[in-house]
């Protein structure tokens, strides 16, 4: 039993059991605001109870005021507790879903570098396939346009330039429509060749014509 100095009879804690241990009891399944009041006023003692409660601790006989003071300040105490404890979580939950989204961005970030690096090894190998194309244009003792579907200039070599006595203008501004309208130019029928070379027929039907003929009296088989 624990009793005041009038000897009133507070509450019956059992054998072997103080106001300390029944304090670490109640906060093990209860947070609430605990306040010592004792007529201990020895430094171990008092030491004892910090290391469970830190509210307050109240030497007997101090009077109601005091009390009351103390256990006012015990709930406002317990209260700023509880929302540095509530913006505590706030800031760790985000602070996982900042760590989360890093994590993905560092992922989507490890993709691109990986797509980077395949678009990059692709280039190189698009840059040797068209490297091997050109120097097998270029070995060739003909003279070699090619156009695509649509009557656009996709590649030639220099000996096609060469024979068709292509000007360096034309040369340096890249070929394109310029250098079709000047091989045209020198032809003796360039609508046929245009018709041909724009998609407008088949390339089947110029398989009976084997030569071209120039303006200048130059002949070119196909």
């Amino acid at each position: 039993l624990l009793y005041d100095d009038s000897g009133r009879e507070y509450i019956d804690l059992g054998a072997g059991i103080d106001g300390t241990d029944a304090a670490r009891e109640i906060l093990s399944f209860c947070d609430i605001p605990i306040i010592f009041l004792s007529s201990h006023t020895e430094k171990e003692i008092v030491d004892k109870t910090e290391e469970i409660s830190s509210y307050g601790y109240v030497v007997k006989n101090s009077g109601e005021t005091v009390l009351f003071a103390s256990i006012k300040m015990a709930f406002k105490l317990h209260d700023a507790y509880r929302k540095i404890y509530s913006h505590k979580m706030e800031l760790e939950a985000t602070l996982e879903e900042l760590q989360a989204t890093n994590e993905e961005f560092e992922a989507v970030n490890a993709e691109l570098e990986e797509s980077q690096s395949e678009l990059i090894d692709r280039e190189e190998r698009l840059k040797k396939s068209l490297s091997f194309l050109q120097a097998t244009l270029e070995s060739t003792l003909d003279g070699i346009l090619a156009v695509d579907c649509k009557g656009k200039i996709t590649s030639y070599n220099k000996q096609f330039l060469d024979l068709w006595e292509v000007p360096e203008n034309i040369i340096s501004a890249g070929g394109g429509e310029a250098l079709l309208e000047f091989v045209m130019s020198k032809m003796d029928e360039p609508l046929q060749f245009a018709a041909i070379a724009s998609g407008g027929k088949d390339f089947s039907e110029i398989k009976k014509q084997d030569v071209v003929e120039c303006a200048d009296g130059r002949t070119f088989e196909w």
